[in-house]
């Protein structure tokens, strides 16, 4: 938490930045696309606090540098998520062609922004991406999902865990850890044999949730409080066994 004195400074900071981008611009001018890029380049909480005053002025900036490949990522996903930011749902219907975007971080902005303005559309695009060729798309999707899984969507996240872009030479990738835990967060009880197999994997990024489910559906606590993961994880697998 910051102190009194460091509040001051960020108001006071913030206050700087706002007068030195947009003191010399006449109210009825538009913003230099070196301001709007300036603008970019702050802390995010700066940032929306100066779009925000020059909305309607900086929204086409925003979105003609996000569609600029001469740009580079940074200003491009800030360009992107700060024009949804500024515009909400209206935003919508241009963020949507970037869910296909050849660039995988446009992908991952687009996600980005909808998780912000449109939760139905998020939802939407976020089981679209589960299957991206990207992996770092793939982990956003799991995230953006959300925790109120529909069965469909379960279905789903069982059927990724398996996939086989979710393995490289049959090691297990990260994104299956965190499809476990979302799995893990609300388990039905016609889930309990697949947590199982899960606990049987190698992969120890799986059996923490697996455990956790297993509790829930069971209401048993295998092993004491101080048990590491791997003796929890004999414990429950002798469990299953008998």
């Amino acid at each position: 938490m910051m102190s009194f004195g460091q509040k001051i400074l960020v108001f006071s900071l913030s206050g700087f930045i706002s007068t030195s981008v947009f003191a010399a611009i006449p109210k009825a001018s538009t913003l230099s696309r070196q301001a709007v890029e300036e603008i970019l380049s702050m802390p995010e909480k700066n940032r929306y606090i100066l779009a925000e005053k020059k909305t309607d002025e900086i929204y086409p900036q925003l979105m003609e540098l996000a569609s600029n490949t001469k740009k580079n990522l940074g200003v491009r996903w800030k360009s992107l998520t700060l024009a949804a930011h500024l515009k909400k749902q209206n935003s919508v219907q241009e963020i949507r062609p970037y869910l296909s975007s050849r660039e995988w971080y446009m992908r991952n902005a687009a996600l980005v922004a909808l998780e912000e303005v449109s939760p139905a559309e998020s939802q939407a695009a976020a089981m679209q991406l589960l299957a991206d060729k990207a992996l770092v798309v793939r982990s956003a999707a799991v995230e953006a999902l959300g925790s109120d899984l529909t069965a469909d969507v379960r279905d789903r996240l069982w059927e990724e865990l398996h996939a086989n872009y979710n393995f490289r030479k049959k090691e297990s990738l990260w994104v299956r850890g965190e499809i476990a835990q979302k799995l893990a967060q609300s388990p039905e009880k016609a889930e309990l044999a697949q947590f199982v197999s899960m606990l049987k994997e190698n992969d120890t990024r799986l059996h923490a949730p697996s455990i956790a489910a297993l509790e829930k559906l069971t209401g048993q606590v295998k092993g004491s409080a101080k048990a590491n993961l791997s003796a929890r994880r004999d414990l429950w697998l002798k469990w299953a066994k008998n």
